[in-house]
């Protein structure tokens, strides 16, 4: 079964889970929709499968995890600031996020172990969307700072200006030749 996130409506998460493989005559499809109240993190943004199988998502306020047995957890930020919009697994086993921050507080490229322990690394930019790297480093977009950045496991953050001005980054991915692609709002 495949889970995707079909909705994000405050506090909950729906996903919805179908076969990805079909017989080729078979046009009957089990769809199954589940909601998970979400106290902490309200208008969850984004998912991904986490090493230790469950599902971790990251949206306003917070991060969360939700196993295949229905089973919650719930992490505060820091001072339960900013917005995460983009996570993924790392290379280290642990969990990394972009997050947008506010007046009072940092954007940052974070990461969050199995365990719910969050680190945040101070960036400028407006992080959006975050992807592993074939390099073993995390890239990500910075929306605001028309850019990409690199993070190291260790936290060494590198930015790299895009050839053209106010595209708006938004997804970043990795290909399978391991070359990165990203998504802006704007075409230029």
């Amino acid at each position: 079964m495949k889970l995707m996130p079909t909705c994000r409506i405050a506090h909950r998460i729906w996903l919805t889970a179908w076969p990805v493989t079909l017989p080729a005559a078979s046009h009957a499809q089990q769809i199954a929709i589940g909601e998970y109240p979400t106290p902490v993190v309200t208008i969850p943004q984004s998912i991904t499968t986490g090493p230790d199988g469950a599902l971790w998502f990251a949206g306003n306020g917070g991060m969360g995890r939700l196993t295949t047995a229905a089973a919650i957890t719930q992490y505060a930020l820091p001072g339960n600031d900013g917005s995460p919009f983009g996570i993924v697994a790392g290379p280290d086993g642990a969990l990394w996020f972009a997050k947008q921050g506010d007046a009072n507080h940092p954007d940052a490229i974070g990461r969050i172990t199995t365990a719910g322990a969050i680190t945040e690394y101070p960036t400028q930019g407006g992080p959006v969307g975050i992807t592993s790297g074939g390099d073993g480093a995390l890239w990500f977009t910075l929306e605001s700072g028309n850019a990409v950045g690199r993070i190291t496991t260790a936290g060494a953050i590198t930015q790299y200006p895009l050839p053209t001005a106010s595209t708006l980054p938004q997804s970043i991915t990795a290909g399978p030749d391991g070359a990165l692609s990203q998504k802006s709002l704007v075409a230029r």
